[in-house]
């Protein structure tokens, strides 16, 4: 039986919201050195050109969520983890490219 102290509080993430650094460190319940250093070896690419001028959007929070798990997980290091996200990305994109094909393939096939 689930007690009141096992319920985990989720809050829905819009990637049209912007968070500023303050923000999104609160949202992500992490430090601003933290960030800064995701930033400089190219885990986080927040629009803005300064700290000050920096915009987190939701898929942000879910970028920082797998580098984080990245970390702890396989234990890499930020620029590993940089790399890792890219390759991720780079993945992601050929498959969406793949299922596109297939669509068109499978079109021909059925004219």
């Amino acid at each position: 039986m689930k007690s009141d102290d096992d319920i985990i509080e989720i809050e829905a993430i819009n990637d049209q919201c912007e968070y500023t650094l303050r923000e999104f460190c609160e949202l992500c319940g992490v430090r601003t050195e933290y960030v800064v250093e995701m930033v400089e070896t190219g885990v986080l690419n927040p629009d803005g050109q300064s700290e000050q001028q920096w915009r987190f959007t939701g898929h942000t929070v879910s970028r920082l969520y797998r580098a984080q798990r990245l970390q702890r997980d396989l234990e890499i290091n930020l620029p590993g983890v940089a790399l890792s996200l890219e390759l991720l990305d780079d993945l992601e994109g050929v498959r969406a490219e793949v299922r596109v094909l297939r669509q068109r393939l499978a079109q021909l096939h059925c004219d």
